[in-house]
C-alpha cells in the first residue's frame, strides 16, 4: 500500500510539472533533494569510511494549502542495502476549507494523513540531516524507536487555539509497523550480542502533543511541548501497553543576523515490560 501511495504522488507531481514547467516559476516547481549521510570511523585497528544512507526527498503544494511530502532512503544495515519509504504524508493546513470551500473563516483545523514521524517532542519528527548535534540522546532512542525514529501510519488532527500566544493541539491515531532495522536471524555479527530496540510499540498507537510558543521579548522566544504516547491502545490490559510521557523545552535567542543561541532539553518517563517480564517505569 505504501508504495502505491508513493507511485501515484510522483506520478501525479510530476506529469503535472512536465506540462506546466515551461511556463512556471523555479518557486512552483516541486522541491527534490538529494542528502547522503557519510559516516567515518577510527580505532586502533583499522579505519572505515561509510555512506551509512542515501534519502531522496519530494515536497511539492497539490492544492492551496494541501502539500504532500515523501522521503524515501537507501539504508546500509549488516553491508546490505535497504530501500525504506520513510515518511509518505499529506498535509492539510485547514481541512475544514478544503471539506467546504464555502466557509469564510479559518477554523484552525489541520489534517496529516499517511506514514510519518510521530510528533512526540521536537527531536522524533526531525531527520538526521536536521539535527543540530551529531547522534540522538540514549533516552529517545530507548523510548521513541532507536537510531531511526519512531515512524507509523495513521491520521493526525491539528487545532490551533484562540489564545493571545501560539498554542496547537495535536492528536494523532497510528497503526505501528515492525522496526525497519530489526536483526534477522543469522546476521548477528561473531562475538556480539544482540543489543535491545528499547520500547517495541505494537497495534494502535495514540499520541496527543500540546505546542506552546512564548515571545519573550523581538529576538527572544521560549517553546514549551507536553507529549504523550500509548501503544497497543487496543489492549485489554495495561500490562501489555506501553505509554510515554514527556516534556520538551527550547529556548532560542538571536544573537546577530547569521547567529543564534539554542538550548532546547527534552524529559520523558516511559512505562513498559520486556517480553515476559512486568512493567516499569524508566526516565530519561
Amino acid at each position: 500500500m505504501q508504495r502505491i501511495i508513493l507511485l501515484l504522488l510522483v506520478i501525479f507531481i510530476t506529469q503535472n510539472n512536465l506540462i506546466q514547467s515551461q511556463q512556471k516559476k523555479v518557486t512552483e516547481l516541486p522541491d527534490i533533494s538529494v542528502i547522503g549521510t557519510m559516516v567515518g570511523k577510527t580505532t586502533e585497528d583499522h579505519k572505515t569510511f561509510d555512506v551509512k544512507e542515501i534519502e531522496f526527498s519530494f515536497q511539492h503544494y497539490l492544492y492551496p494549502g494541501v502539500k504532500a511530502d515523501i522521503f524515501a532512503a537507501l539504508h546500509k544495515h549488516n553491508g546490505e542495502r535497504t530501500f525504506e519509504l520513510e515518511e509518505s504524508f499529506v498535509t492539510f493546513s485547514d481541512l475544514a476549507g478544503i471539506i467546504a470551500p464555502s466557509l469564510s473563516t479559518d477554523t484552525g483545523i489541520g489534517a496529516i494523513v499517511g506514514k510519518k514521524r510521530i510528533n512526540i517532542g521536537k527531536i522524533n519528527q526531525l531527520h538526521p540531516e536536521q539535527w543540530q548535534f551529531i547522534d540522538r540522546s540514549l533516552a529517545i532512542q530507548q523510548f521513541l524507536g532507536g537510531e531511526e525514529g519512531l515512524a507509523a501510519e495513521g491520521v493526525q488532527l491539528s487545532y490551533l487555539l484562540p489564545l493571545p500566544f501560539f498554542s496547537q493541539f495535536e492528536i494523532g491515531g497510528w497503526t505501528a509497523g515492525a522496526h525497519a532495522h530489526e536483526e534477522e536471524e543469522g546476521h548477528e555479527e561473531e562475538g556480539h550480542e544482540e543489543e535491545g530496540h528499547g520500547v517495541e510499540y505494537s497495534n494502535r498507537l495514540i499520541s496527543t502533543r500540546l505546542w506552546n510558543s512564548f515571545e519573550l521579548s523581538q529576538d527572544q522566544e521560549l517553546e514549551l511541548g507536553l507529549n504523550y504516547l500509548l501503544g497497543n491502545a487496543t489492549a485489554s490490559s495495561e500490562d501489555d501497553q506501553q505509554s510515554v510521557v514527556g516534556i520538551d523545552l527550547t529556548y532560542s535567542k538571536e544573537i546577530k543576523n547569521n547567529q543564534l543561541l539554542k538550548i532546547q532539553t527534552e524529559y520523558y518517563q516511559a512505562n513498559y515490560g520486556e517480553e515476559n517480564e512486568d512493567r516499569e517505569k524508566q526516565t530519561g
